[in-house]
């Protein structure tokens, strides 16, 4: 999966200082002048850092800014006030979608998913402002500014759930997602038809989307043109499962029996999904912080190239 590393830019006063000194040289060349091949890398070598700097301050400006999310839509100088509303839409069932996949607890659709539902209340997306952009809206959350949990009766990994969250979201609305990695992410057909409506509004009114975030203030875009390539590439992906057993060692940090939930710490990460009934018997034997070894159904989508989920088959201590 393409994991959006987070980029902190400079302060912004750095950052105008080194592009006013880079404007200063680029306004005194005189283009009327046929420069030879080396001093044309040379000026065109500024000119992409000049872009580079105008990106780093957007991203370094945004920070200041008081709001959750920043998203910005270009493309005709005019696009129907539906269009605009349907878009908005999508993109909020898209991050509810973020939360599902992240929280493996649905592989069947988003509207089946009624405890995460209940648990978004009062964290509606609000419009805070509009900025200078074909179209450009600034965005909170209802409850504090934070992105919601999946679970929030697990306060000690919730900046992971965050994390894991908002990299899924992104994901989805990047062209730079590589296109068998995002059809594995959208395995169900509920998600997997949602995105495809989103890429069809984007590619059918020509409309290009960009996103940024406060942990990821670089913006995430995806043009109308990568978003009609995505949509006819969700139709050419295998979506069987390639299913495997494997066995792992770690720490288990959650054991919900009642929901048939686990969570095992192990070196290579965190194995989460639900427990089978041979899993739910190990679980109500061993306490929280438990060194164990786990056996484990491994399915991956995507023909073994996607995001795998886990079931717990069996646990036992280990001394």
């Amino acid at each position: 999966m393409l994991k959006f590393q987070k980029q902190t830019p400079r302060q912004v006063e750095i950052i105008r200082e080194q592009l006013g000194d880079l404007n200063g040289i680029l306004d005194s060349i005189n283009y009327e002048v046929e420069y030879d091949s080396n001093s044309m890398i040379y000026i065109n070598s500024m000119k992409s850092q000049r872009e580079d700097l105008e990106e780093e301050l957007k991203a370094s400006e945004w920070l200041e800014k008081p709001y959750a999310m920043e998203l910005s839509m270009s493309g005709p100088r005019s696009v129907p006030t539906g269009c605009l509303g349907k878009i908005l839409g999508k993109v909020r069932e898209l991050l509810l979608a973020a939360a599902v996949i992240a929280s493996g607890t649905d592989r069947k659709g988003v509207r089946s998913t009624a405890k995460l539902h209940k648990a978004w209340e009062g964290r509606r997306l609000l419009a805070e402002s509009l900025e200078p952009s074909s179209f450009a809206i600034r965005l909170s959350y209802a409850n504090d500014g934070r992105m919601p949990l999946v679970m929030e009766t697990d306060p000690d990994t919730a900046p992971e759930k965050d994390d894991s969250i908002e990299n899924m979201f992104l994901t989805l609305l990047s062209g730079e997602t590589d296109e068998e990695c995002a059809s594995a992410l959208v395995l169900s057909p509920g998600l997997r038809g949602l995105y495809r409506d989103f890429l069809g509004m984007l590619a059918e009114h020509g409309v290009g989307l960009s996103l940024r975030t406060k942990a990821h203030p670089y913006a995430v875009g995806m043009s109308p043109q990568k978003a009609r390539k995505r949509k006819e590439s969700l139709g050419r992906i295998s979506y069987q499962k390639k299913d495997k057993e494997i066995e792992v060692e770690g720490v288990l940090v959650m054991g919900d029996i009642r929901n048939g939930s686990f969570a095992i710490e192990g070196d290579s990460g965190v194995y989460r999904g639900k427990a089978s009934e041979g899993g739910l018997e190990g679980l109500g034997k061993f306490a929280l912080g438990k060194r164990v070894r786990a056996r484990l159904l491994s399915s991956t989508p995507g023909g073994g190239s996607g995001v795998p989920s886990y079931s717990l088959l069996s646990l036992r201590g280990l001394s």
